[in-house]
């Protein structure tokens, strides 16, 4: 996800000195700070490196610290400062496991410590995953993926993180960065409420070239806002994907959350979920899921095109229609800038949310503080149970038992599924009304209705 830089490496290579004398006197507080936990312990091991040096175009100034904390794969971890054309090394940390939440607390508090501002940005540089590592058999959420040690900072551990973070600087983050892929997702954001004022990231994979810090730097001033700053970082990065000759041709997402206004958006969004486990007919929702703009991992979709294709396509659902109404209203109260390069992104509007197509909802992520506080989860579980009995139903009316039969045998052992409790009521309809149940398997319905209801009535 690094940016790949024509940058003459052997002069830059002398721009790096040691630590001043002066160092261990805290300097005047600043405008603003750039913290930026760098985690090249990985396969981004060569590009750590050039991103500082991209840094160092413009550099540490009056108004502006950037200081870093970079930790490769070929050797300790370092915490610089970024002056225009020099990089001054602070500490050596040696081998450090950035994998470790703990790591990016203590920087944040040498940060405060010696480098304190008014504005704070915190950037996480590395990979990221949504909330699903590709290739694990569990999904989680996480990013900051050490490969010396083997972990990571998890999504729950994140929110420890910024929480830590905020009690240190004595007031919420400014600003915080992921320079890395899949983040900017409503299980995220959930758990950075309260202690960041404005989250920066990519719905989807970012491209090799991360963050343009050379341009954004330049452009960063000492009278801009935490909101202005936020826009001009989804400007400059999106644009850098669209303008630069040796850029020109990545797909590449950006936007902006405002996270004052978060807990809005997920009452919307709690709304939009009874409004669709009211609905019998879940056959318009699997069509939206199938348009919905998606992103490198299918189950991540653009909540926004997800909203605008079920009111498309629920016309005559008044609850559908207001509760998708009110969540487009504050979703573009919350996302306070988006931007993407178009073409198979053309419908990534700022924030994407988990909803796989088939409804089967991954063990790991029902752990997750979204899942457990919000009514996302129960919405699918209950819009999955409706899904299962339609087809169970369309069976028994064309004939076919087979599915029946596997519900009734998985009854005796699953007996508090939800999906037995929407199953009983539609037997129950198909039972007493005439022609619903084919002759010819009349009698075997009425026997596996009857299991069904026994292992039921067992079970409480």
């Amino acid at each position: 996800m690094r940016r790949v830089l024509y940058i003459n490496m052997l002069i830059m290579a002398l721009l790096v000195s040691a630590v001043p004398a002066a160092y261990t006197t805290p300097p005047a507080s600043a405008e603003w700070t750039l913290a930026v936990f760098m985690n090249a312990d990985n396969d981004l091991d060569e590009f750590g490196p050039k991103d500082q040096f991209e840094m160092a175009e413009v550099g540490s100034n009056e108004y502006i610290n950037i200081i870093t904390l970079l930790d490769t794969a070929r050797g300790p971890a370092y915490i610089d400062r970024i002056d225009k054309g020099k990089i001054t090394r602070l500490k050596d940390l040696g081998e450090i496991d950035m994998g470790d939440y703990r790591q990016l607390i203590k920087f944040a508090e040498f940060v405060k410590a010696n480098y304190p501002a008014r504005k704070y940005i915190f950037t996480i540089w590395n990979h990221g995953s949504g909330w699903k590592k590709e290739g694990a058999q569990a999904a989680y959420r996480g990013i900051s993926y050490d490969d010396s040690s083997g972990s990571h900072i998890t999504n729950e551990q994140l929110g420890i993180a910024v929480s830590r973070i905020s009690e240190i600087l004595g007031q919420r983050i400014d600003i915080l960065n992921m320079d890395a892929c899949l983040m900017q997702m409503a299980e995220v954001n959930f758990v950075l409420m309260g202690h960041v004022d404005y989250v920066v990231a990519s719905q989807e994979n970012e491209p090799g070239g991360g963050a343009p810090y050379d341009t954004i730097l330049k452009s960063l001033t000492n009278r801009m806002s935490p909101a202005e700053a936020a826009k001009l970082w989804v400007k400059s990065f999106v644009e850098s994907y669209t303008e630069n000759e040796y850029q020109s041709g990545d797909y590449a997402t950006q936007s902006a959350i405002d996270l004052s206004r978060f807990a809005s958006l997920l009452r919307a969004m709690d709304g939009l979920a009874k409004a669709l486990v009211a609905e019998r007919n879940v056959e318009p929702l699997k069509e939206a899921l199938l348009e919905v703009q998606s992103f490198a991992y299918p189950e991540n979709i653009d909540l926004l095109h997800l909203v605008q294709l079920l009111k498309a396509k629920m016309p005559k659902s008044a609850a559908v229609q207001a509760a998708s109404e009110n969540l487009e209203k504050v979703f573009h109260e919350v996302v306070i800038a988006n931007a993407n390069t178009g073409g198979g992104l053309k419908d990534a509007n700022g924030l994407a949310v988990y909803f796989p197509y088939d409804f089967e909802v991954e063990e790991a992520y029902r752990e997750t503080a979204f899942a457990k506080k919000t009514l996302w989860l129960r919405m699918i579980d209950s819009i999955a149970a409706k899904d299962k009995v339609n087809t169970v139903v369309s069976d028994i009316k064309e004939g076919e038992l087979d599915s029946l039969k596997e519900s009734a045998e998985k009854s005796e052992t699953d007996k508090n599924n939800p999906f037995y409790r929407a199953l009983i009521s539609e037997l129950n309809f198909l039972a007493y009304t005439e022609g619903s149940v084919p002759d010819s398997v009349k009698e075997e319905f009425g026997r596996l209705f009857k299991q069904i209801k026994h292992n039921l009535l067992q079970a409480n």
